[in-house]
């Protein structure tokens, strides 16, 4: 399990790179049964 704390603060810094990177991580988590909490 990934857990992700504020998340709204990363969007805020670096929107494009935190939303692309998060896509990525969720591609390769659910390949490998990994589960994302993001708050």
């Amino acid at each position: 399990m990934v857990l992700i704390d504020e998340m709204a603060d990363l969007m805020m810094s670096a929107p494009d790179q935190t939303e692309h990177n998060l896509v990525r991580l969720a591609q390769m988590a659910r390949a490998t049964g990994i589960h994302l909490v993001v708050a």
